[in-house]
């Protein structure tokens, strides 16, 4: 597995500690040089795992062209979309075969619910979903739960062109 140098914390250390004891190994690269990444793919390389925008620093990766560069060695790509969500990115669109997201940011906007949301075909979902980790970590929200991520997609749409809207005031002061 390839991931980007920056990824968040706690998926760093999923990345570093828990998978490792199931055999699988990572390699870090700068996803914002594509060269970076295809220098470092394995023979064994299955997955590129990488945020689209990254947390904390805030990095952009092309997500179309590391797509294809992965989709022609007949690897994966998986992105964490949290900080760039719909209607800002669409990593599906751009070649992505896995979308990540937590639900706890964005898309609920309250900071009032625990979830995420893992996006992609039939064919690559079904075996996270009949997996023993969907069953243990509880992949199934409460109605509650699901009733305030709805009421958070409702101003989606409205947070996210402020938030656009603030980003580009803040990035443009002289």
């Amino acid at each position: 597995m390839n991931c980007g140098e920056c990824v968040y914390g706690c998926t760093d250390v999923v990345l570093r500690t828990t998978l490792q004891k199931f055999g699988v190994e990572v390699t870090y690269a700068d996803t914002t040089n594509l060269e970076s990444v295809e220098a470092a793919i394995k023979e064994n390389t299955k997955l590129i795992y990488f945020e689209s925008l990254t947390n904390p620093t805030m990095e952009l990766t092309d997500i179309a062209a590391i797509s294809k560069l992965a989709h022609e060695k007949g690897i994966l790509v998986a992105v964490d979309n949290t900080f760039t969500p719909p209607p800002e990115v669409y990593p599906l669109k751009e070649g992505a075969d896995i979308v990540l997201h937590s639900c706890t940011k964005y898309i609920n906007g309250h900071g009032d619910v625990i979830s995420g949301a893992i996006i992609g075909s039939t064919e690559l979902i079904t075996p996270i979903r009949k997996g023993v980790t969907s069953k243990i970590c509880g992949t199934t929200p409460s109605p509650f739960n699901s009733f305030l991520l709805l009421r958070g997609l409702q101003t989606m749409e409205l947070c996210m062109a402020r938030h656009c809207e603030n980003g580009m005031a803040f990035a443009t002061l002289g």
